[in-house]
C-alpha cells in the first residue's frame, strides 16, 4: 500500500476542497476539509463509494494552504512564490591541455599516466572494482 488510510483521505480532502471552492472564486476559508456523506468507517472505501454512488461531500478550502503544499505526497512542486528566473552570463578564455599515455603489458593489466592543467575533476573507476 502506498499510503495509509489517513494519508489517502487527507489528499482526497485537499483536492476535493480545492475543486469545490473554485466556483466560489477561491474564498479564503480557515482550512481545507471535507465531510463525506458516506457512513463507511473505512476512508478508502468511503471515498470510493462517494465517487461511484454519486454521493457528495461538503468541502471548504484555503488556497494559501493548498499553494504551500509540496507535491501532495508525491514529489516537491514549486509554488508561485518559489518560481523565479535567474540570468547569468560569463566568458573566459583558457587552453587546458591534457595528455594521457597508457600501456597494456598483458591482456589483464593496463598502466597509464595522465598530465593535465586547469580543472581536475576527481572520480573513481569501477571498471575492475567488482570482479565476476
Amino acid at each position: 500500500m502506498l499510503y495509509t488510510d489517513e494519508q489517502y483521505i487527507g489528499q482526497v480532502r485537499v483536492v476535493a476542497g480545492a475543486v469545490t471552492a473554485v466556483p466560489a472564486l477561491g474564498a479564503a476559508l480557515p482550512n481545507a476539509n471535507c465531510v463525506s456523506a458516506s457512513t463507511n468507517p473505512n476512508p478508502l472505501l468511503a471515498a470510493g463509494e462517494d465517487a461511484t454512488e454519486g454521493k457528495t461531500a461538503d468541502c471548504i478550502a484555503n488556497f494559501s494552504a493548498i499553494a504551500a503544499l509540496q507535491g501532495v505526497g508525491i514529489a516537491p512542486i514549486a509554488s508561485a512564490a518559489q518560481t523565479f528566473q535567474e540570468v547569468r552570463s560569463a566568458s573566459w578564455s583558457s587552453v587546458d591541455p591534457k595528455m594521457t599515455i597508457d600501456f597494456k603489458p598483458n591482456d589483464n593489466s593496463m598502466v597509464w599516466y595522465t598530465y593535465s592543467t586547469g580543472f581536475k575533476g576527481g572520480g573513481w573507476q569501477f571498471a575492475t572494482y567488482f570482479e565476476n
